[in-house]
């Protein structure tokens, strides 16, 4: 067994100690590995999601951060596929619509009271990543569609008013593989100590880095299937 000084023993130890593990069943995985292999999936096979894995994601949500303790969340699963039918018709982009809401096996609607918190959306959004990262250190794939028709999901899902539909995250075993989108790189997005330079030059730059250019290949797809 290994024995350094008490010095090389201490760090050893300190660098275990933040070794997070994101711990799904019988599935785990080092979340710093969950956080750079999560993909938006938008094809799911059409195998029903467990219900014990659909409670354990929501599990995962509500230990997300909110301001004051007040978990201002609530989560509605939708797996009824005529519901799902409906709440996909609304969900578009112009006229790219997200298939995926309709044809995945759950859907997630996630709601945040505006009533109990005026940092609902924010802790809601926070507790949404919990879900999609637990999701995906469970085997399972999930997409977060924000464009959606609010009145008419909150109609057909009788939601009352103080709730507001943050976002719909569909739930699945993925039918895809998908690579990873291009990132603008850390040196250019982390400032020390105060806000650095930024010309018209960099934020155009930046958007060339990030934006629909980088993803033609899934927007293509998407409009593909849409003529289809």
């Amino acid at each position: 067994m290994w024995q350094g000084s008490p010095e090389e023993e201490h760090i050893v130890s300190a660098l275990n100690s933040i070794i997070v593990l994101v711990h799904m069943g019988d599935f785990v995985m080092d979340i710093f590995e969950a956080i750079k292999t999560r993909r938006s999936i938008r094809v799911y096979k059409k195998h029903r999601v467990p219900e014990d894995l659909i409670l354990k994601v929501i599990d995962a949500a509500r230990y997300a951060p909110s301001g004051a303790n007040l978990q201002p969340w609530k989560f509605i699963v939708v797996t009824d596929p005529e519901m799902r039918k409906k709440i996909g018709a609304g969900a578009r982009f112009y006229f790219i619509k997200s298939h995926h809401v309709s044809e995945a096996p759950c859907l997630i609607v996630c709601l945040a009271d505006l009533k109990k918190s005026k940092w609902a959306i924010i802790d809601t959004s926070m507790a949404c990543q919990n879900l999609m990262l637990a999701a995906h250190a469970s085997g399972l794939a999930t997409c977060f569609i924000g464009i959606f028709d609010e009145e008419q999901v909150k109609k057909e899902l009788e939601i009352p008013d103080n709730y507001k539909v943050i976002g719909l995250i569909t739930l699945g075993f993925a039918a895809q593989n998908e690579r990873m989108p291009a990132r603008i790189p850390l040196k250019k997005i982390i400032y020390w100590e105060r806000f650095g330079s930024e010309t018209a030059f960099k934020r155009a730059r930046d958007f060339l880095s990030s934006g629909p250019v980088t993803i033609f290949d899934k927007v293509l797809r998407t409009i593909l299937r849409f003529r289809r």
